[in-house]
């Protein structure tokens, strides 16, 4: 009876399921990622404080591409940075699906290629005081310690 109600479910599908192939270009997003903390103006010391990293390695590993930051740390660096997650990573790929050849801009409008350009570094939304950023965003963020709020 499973087969049954899983083809009743495929029938209703709107749009054809296809695999997207995209992928992160890793040499790319790591470039990217040194040049938004470079522009931003924190230290390595700070960053590795900010995300609980322990050794530059792992940093220099993100600037090289060898490696990329995990999903929490990629978010606590787009919180930091004033980037979403889709500009902090570059991604390579056929992305029709999203530009609106399946959906024909329903969900999508059409876009020009600016998800491979590099986002601008917005100064206004970092104080000079690391913490303060963070206390700034405070709700939205976990972070691996307690910050007091005075």
């Amino acid at each position: 009876m499973e087969g049954a109600h899983d083809m009743q479910n495929n029938s209703k599908r709107k749009y054809p399921v296809k695999r997207m192939d995209i992928s992160i270009n890793m040499e790319k997003t790591g470039a990217h990622i040194k040049r938004a903390i470079k522009e931003s103006g924190y230290s390595m010391r700070e960053i590795m404080e900010i995300t609980g990293i322990t050794t530059e390695q792992t940093i220099y590993k993100w600037y090289s591409g060898k490696s990329i930051p995990s999903l929490e740390t990629q978010i606590i660096l787009c919180r930091l940075l004033g980037l979403k997650i889709t500009e902090l990573l570059v991604i390579d790929g056929e992305l029709d699906f999203f530009r609106g050849r399946f959906f024909e801009g329903r969900l999508f409008p059409e876009t020009s290629d600016k998800h491979k350009k590099i986002a601008p570094i917005n100064p206004d939304l970092h104080a000079k005081n690391p913490l303060r950023r963070l206390l700034n965003c405070r709700e939205e963020l976990f972070l691996p310690f307690q910050l007091q709020v005075q």
